[in-house]
């Protein structure tokens, strides 16, 4: 039976799951986590054991918030922002993650049947086809171009092709990473594979554009709770063509993606990356 309440959230690094989580918040009588677990502690658990655990830290998490206003989750200053990634370094060009804390502080009152989002990115995209059939599931996508411009202007593990918590719940995807012939093949391949994920597991419905949520200033994310986002809310302005992304290194990625043939092109259309 799926808990309506209950909600997972997960998407494409780099595509505005956090900034989704920090818009989430604003609207009445909801909690938007960001990634408040620890995937190895599920990693010798079977499908079932999962969805078990999940159920009592859902339970938990919804125990804490309304009797201590604590809540896991990643933040800055005991909040969730809209973006954990820091400026450029001066010396390496790279953004590094800002996260000081595991917890945040809820403020608001909320009543005791809230929505409850939890936020993985990686970890949640592997699990998807196990999570849909409990949970109502949503994932972020973001114009493929943009994505792979974020993933090598910072440092995490996306910039080497890698997502740790994802391979580690497929093992298909670690072989076929492994076997790809440098850092740009494996962000190709493990960027189809997110869209894969989505296409296969979730409806239309149910994948969030990064650009909806921009051009609608977050809006368009009241269809998940029914309701109203709030009208004081701030004007959102979109990164895809960032200024501090390398011209010479977007001429080389798009000229890469448009030869490709991945699942990104279910979402986007080939006229989308030439900007």
């Amino acid at each position: 039976m799926v808990n309506k309440k209950n909600i997972i959230l997960t998407g494409i690094p780099r595509s505005g799951t956090t900034l989704t989580c920090y818009l989430l918040n604003k609207i009445d009588d909801t909690v938007a986590l960001v990634e408040p677990l620890n995937p190895q502690e599920f990693a010798t658990l079977s499908d079932s054991e999962f969805i078990i655990s999940l159920d009592s830290f859902f339970e938990a998490q919804r125990d804490s918030i309304l009797l201590k206003k604590i809540a896991s989750s990643r933040g800055v200053g005991g909040k969730v922002t809209d973006n954990v990634v820091s400026k450029p370094d001066q010396k390496t060009g790279r953004r590094v993650k800002i996260i000081d804390s595991d917890s945040i502080y809820i403020e608001k009152e909320l009543s005791d049947r809230f929505f409850l989002f939890l936020k993985h990115p990686s970890f949640f995209s592997a699990k998807l086809d196990v999570l849909k059939k409990k949970y109502e599931c949503y994932a972020v996508i973001r114009n493929p171009l943009s994505i792979l411009l974020s993933w090598n202007s910072v440092e995490m593990a996306v910039t080497n092709g890698h997502a740790p918590a994802a391979e580690n719940n497929d093992p298909h995807l670690e072989e076929i990473l492994s076997l790809q012939a440098d850092k740009m093949d494996r962000q190709l391949v493990l960027l189809s594979w997110f869209y894969e994920q989505y296409f296969t597991n979730l409806s239309r419905e149910s994948v969030i554009k990064y650009e909806d949520i921009i051009y609608s200033n977050g809006a368009c994310l009241e269809k998940i709770v029914g309701k109203m986002f709030p009208g004081d809310a701030e004007q959102l302005s979109s990164r895809n063509n960032n200024s501090i992304y390398n011209s010479d290194l977007k001429v080389l990625l798009r000229n890469r993606l448009l030869l490709s043939e991945g699942a990104y092109w279910n979402y986007y259309d080939r006229s989308a990356i030439e900007f």
